[in-house]
């Protein structure tokens, strides 16, 4: 994803789009695409993983509230991920219109997606976290190992704010004025 950044950058996405050729606006505006397609699936695995360490850290007993919430909440980003990965996928129908407006053919709102994603990144970025506190409070430790657990899945409190600043900026995209620019920090924060 990184790499790509790279890229896409090289190719004008972060750019304002009156300094572009015609040809840099094509080409800035498929690489935001396909960074917006890589997204579902690295944010995907990434949060099931996550979960994953925190169910086989905190669940025990399968009658615990933890198991349950755990393996819901996984199953509803892979439901949530997979559609916004397919809805990215075919965002414009041809898929020539994402690159040029003056194909033939439907598209849903770039700014709706990134804001739909954004906000479902937010909610299961907390969802996760509060799950990991809830989960470390019923651990029985000393209060030193308590503190150091926390500390470690306070990291996790990172994605919580990057959700929110890619929600935020994601607010502003308009793909009508300057959306190789405005983007880019969605993108950034991704």
């Amino acid at each position: 994803f990184v790499a790509l950044m790279f890229v896409a950058s090289k190719a004008g996405l972060g750019a304002n789009v009156s300094l572009l050729s015609p040809d840099a606006v094509k080409e800035a505006l498929l690489y935001s695409n396909i960074l917006d397609i890589m997204y579902t699936p690295i944010m995907l695995a990434a949060k099931v993983s996550i979960l994953v360490q925190v169910d086989r850290m905190f669940s025990g007993n399968k009658q615990r509230m933890v198991f349950w919430s755990v393996r819901a909440l996984a199953y509803i980003n892979v439901f949530c991920y997979t559609v916004m990965f397919f809805t990215n996928v075919f965002a414009c129908t041809p898929r020539a219109r994402i690159v040029d407006p003056a194909v033939d053919g439907k598209c849903i709102s770039p700014s709706n997606l990134i804001v739909v994603s954004g906000t479902v990144n937010v909610a299961s970025d907390v969802l996760v976290l509060l799950f990991t506190v809830w989960g470390i409070s019923r651990l029985r430790l000393n209060g030193k190992r308590q503190t150091m657990v926390a500390f470690v899945f306070s990291i996790g409190s990172f994605a919580c704010i990057a959700s929110v600043c890619r929600l935020a900026f994601g607010v502003q995209v308009d793909k009508a004025r300057n959306y190789t620019d405005t983007v880019f920090s969605v993108h950034m924060w991704s």
